[in-house]
């Protein structure tokens, strides 16, 4: 029972940072949920090709989410970025994979 009295008193700060600051969630379930679908996404990644094929996934995958959270169409939101790619850089159909 001291363990858990002293390991309350040593993190009280943390425990009540919620009361003090506006905004601040109660729990970090929005943060679990996107490391279940990393965790998820490496273990899917060993089945790419190679390295860069994983790194190009969870760049992709972190676009997704990111998309996701800010209630952003991601398709639409990559399809106008690869549009602005290409008149900006013309050789950026070498960039990507497939030329998208």
């Amino acid at each position: 029972m001291g363990k858990a009295i002293s390991y309350l008193n040593n993190y009280w700060e943390v425990f009540t940072l919620f009361l003090r600051i506006p905004g601040v969630p109660l729990t970090n379930n929005i943060a679990e949920r996107m490391m279940k679908k990393t965790a998820l996404n490496r273990k899917i990644a060993y089945f790419f090709r190679n390295e860069t094929g994983a790194k190009i996934a969870d760049i992709l995958m972190s676009v997704m989410e990111t998309s996701a959270l800010n209630h952003v169409n991601s398709l639409q939101f990559s399809n106008c970025n690869s549009t602005i790619l290409k008149r900006c850089l013309p050789e950026s159909e070498t960039l990507t994979p497939l030329g998208l």
